[in-house]
């Protein structure tokens, strides 16, 4: 058994190590897909482009596993593409805040700033070769299941107001929960000039 030191007489308990392993970037939980069904059987459709969209198409890229990424502003970055506000930064060590299997070194800050995360991102969609695969100005209006086709029909909006129909044998959904502005209820907002965050 694998015994984890933390120092003298501090001790992780073995179970761990796999774990800690994976998050160290020096295990992967790949999974290999000998023969993988041909797109027109098995389509996924993730629904986000940030973290949890741009992950999950890596990893179905990795097993050969078609799928389409939409996402419904002009560009990828989910979270750290929509907030702009001044400060804005992640409140985790970037190193934690990234991914085990896309470790970055040259972090610019312990804490990164908005900008960077967002650069993270874009420069993962394009060392992953995941661009291909995004729809941009694709907003999911609705998913609803076919009890006799064994899919999803998933409807989407385009930027330009066009309706167009998807179907999926899975969705995922990588909305996130922090790209929807929530603004106060404060008398003559709606006349101010000057900039809101």
């Amino acid at each position: 058994m694998l015994e984890i030191a933390l120092g003298p007489g501090n001790t992780l308990p073995p179970a761990i190590a796999p774990l800690l392993a994976e998050e160290l970037g020096v295990a992967s939980r790949d999974v290999h897909i000998a023969d993988p069904p041909p797109a027109e059987e098995f389509h996924v459709v993730i629904v986000g482009g940030g973290f949890g969209g741009l992950c999950a198409g890596i990893k179905l890229k990795a097993a050969g596993i078609a799928f389409t990424i939409l996402e419904k502003n002009d560009d990828l970055g989910g979270t750290w593409l929509e907030n702009t506000y001044p400060g804005c930064a992640v409140d985790t060590p970037s190193h934690l805040y990234s991914f085990s299997f896309a470790q970055r070194a040259d972090w610019p800050r312990y804490f990164a700033r908005r900008e960077d995360l967002h650069a993270y991102l874009l420069s993962l969609a394009d060392d992953y070769g995941i661009r291909p695969f995004v729809q941009c100005g694709r907003e999911v209006e609705s998913i609803v299941w076919q009890d006799d086709r064994h899919r999803w029909r998933v409807n989407v909006r385009t930027a330009g107001g066009a309706r167009e129909t998807l179907t999926a044998n899975v969705v995922i959904s990588a909305t996130g929960y922090l790209n929807r502005p929530a603004y106060p209820n404060i008398e003559g907002l709606d006349d101010f000039a000057g900039p809101c965050m």
